[in-house]
């Protein structure tokens, strides 16, 4: 889990930011899942901290352009306990936007390749 949260702060996916007014920030939970070889066995154990979209509302929150998360529990950061995460240059999964984020990184990629 701390391999997950040092990987989205090191890629800029979120910044620590005091909460705006009239900000209904989105909770978040972990999806675990274990990564096998071809035999079977054991690989490692993957985390990925999942946004609770499910409580973003048709035609309120699906359009915003800005998405704040609350910090992970366990993961809170010392002295900014107050403090949100908004979501930078990424979708996190889980979000009614992701799909959206998604597809267009890559329709602006294959435009940059001419198709």
């Amino acid at each position: 889990m701390k391999a997950e949260i040092d990987s989205i702060d090191k890629n800029n996916t979120w910044k620590l930011v005091p909460p705006p007014k009239d900000i209904k920030p989105i909770g978040l939970r972990w999806l675990y899942k274990i990564i096998r070889n071809t035999n079977g066995s054991i690989t490692r154990y993957k985390a990925r901290p999942v946004a609770k979209g499910y409580i973003q509302e048709q035609c309120i929150d699906f359009d915003e352009e800005e998405v704040y998360v609350f910090q992970s529990e366990g993961f809170v950061k010392q002295g900014e306990e107050t403090k949100i995460y908004k979501l930078a240059k990424k979708a996190l999964y889980g979000l009614r936007q992701s799909p959206r984020a998604w597809n267009l990184k890559l329709s602006n990629t294959l435009k940059i390749y001419r198709f």
